[in-house]
């Protein structure tokens, strides 16, 4: 969500975001945020093979470069490829082993692919250095929904929408809850 978000930003401003990124590939071709930045805007321009280039000089200048592996992940989801996104997850934590966006990345393909198991170890990890993250608690709310633990599912839905009131995917959430625990006067 974050990266489409982002993605949108960049269309807006293409053009000269463009320029300011080779520019600055021109003057400095080891400047690996620089190869990332041209993977965005490629990847803007619908051009997933220009972002996966442009990603690849990026992590073979930085192998450790933590937005670098989170966005080929990314990129990799989108297209369809999971077993790639979570080797590229996988991969920021064998450098960053508390990275949030690598472990919410797990657990939300987790949680599509209905591995609750899988989605509960990594949400419980988050917890372990993260505990009062939003992404963690709307996370555990989806996946007290999945596992039909629906009051603890609205517990953890009222703590994403005090924070972030009218968020509209906790919003959807809880009406699928209220209507699960029969509150159909809430649900609508």
């Amino acid at each position: 969500e974050a990266f489409v978000d982002h993605v949108g930003r960049l269309l807006a401003k293409y053009d000269e975001a463009k320029e300011s990124f080779d520019k600055a590939l021109s003057a400095d071709g080891d400047y690996v945020d620089t190869y990332i930045g041209l993977a965005r805007l490629a990847y803007a321009k619908k051009d997933p093979a220009k972002a996966q280039s442009q990603l690849d000089s990026a992590l073979k200048k930085d192998p450790h470069s933590t937005e670098g592996w989170i966005l080929k992940a990314e990129l990799a989801r989108t297209q369809g490829h999971d077993d790639e996104a979570r080797a590229a997850y996988r991969q920021v934590l064998q450098f960053d082993v508390n990275n949030i966006d690598a472990y919410v990345g797990l657990a939300s393909m987790d949680l599509a692919a209905n591995a609750l198991d899988a989605a509960r170890k990594d949400i419980d990890k988050i917890k372990e250095f993260s505990p009062n993250d939003l992404q963690v608690k709307y996370g555990e709310a989806v996946l007290r929904f999945r596992e039909k633990k629906y009051s603890e599912a609205r517990d953890a839905i009222e703590d994403v929408l005090k924070a972030i009131p009218n968020y509209l995917p906790a919003e959807l959430l809880a009406g699928a809850v209220d209507y699960q625990l029969g509150s159909y006067e809430q649900a609508h």
